[in-house]
């Protein structure tokens, strides 16, 4: 899990914000932001085969260079949109001889999936405790959805829905993200 505390412009732990909850001014005490890593096994991948050579029907010479950013340099990627899936749409790809336009398919290899893994960004969460008036805490009750929103920088804030999940100390409100937090720059 990744964690982030915000922190004010001075790189210390974030005291004393400008906040509002439903619009009610607020003192931020503490805001956490954790992020959950999920580590994935890729299964493994296909990489050109540096041993691949092959003659088209027109006599054109194609091998796999040892240029890692161009591996295939007499061919040239095509696709072509192939549908839709969840309203997403799809392409297919194919190689082709740069000369003739003939299909051409580089012959590739599997490396071993064990050997390769990838960390993707899970589920997010964020908390936030902040001091409201006294004569406030009573406008937010447990359980209700309130908009957060926190200048953390002097030219950014953060902002979102929370659940005020407990009241404390006379007017400390702790509150659970509901969804995700944004960040945008401000003037």
């Amino acid at each position: 899990m990744s964690r982030l505390r915000i922190t004010n412009d001075q790189g210390n732990p974030f005291t004393n914000g400008r906040v509002e909850i439903n619009g009610t001014p607020a003192v931020l005490c503490d805001l956490r932001i954790e992020v959950e890593e999920i580590e994935m096994p890729t299964g493994g991948r296909y990489v050109p085969d540096p041993s691949w050579v092959f003659v088209d029907s027109h006599d054109h010479f194609h091998a796999t260079s040892l240029e890692d950013d161009k591996p295939y340099p007499t061919l040239v990627r095509q696709s072509k949109g192939d549908g839709f899936i969840d309203g997403e749409e799809t392409f297919v790809h194919w190689f082709e001889c740069r000369i003739c336009a003939e299909h051409i398919e580089p012959k590739t290899m599997l490396i071993d999936g064990g050997n390769w893994r990838r960390v993707e960004p899970g589920p997010m969460s964020w908390f936030a405790e902040v001091m409201v008036s006294p004569f406030e805490i009573d406008n937010f009750g447990g359980a209700d959805l309130v908009s957060f929103r926190a200048k953390i920088h002097a030219k950014s804030e953060v902002f979102g829905i929370a659940t005020v999940h407990a009241r404390s100390g006379g007017n400390m409100l702790h509150l659970h993200g509901n969804g995700p937090i944004g960040r945008r720059n401000i003037a």
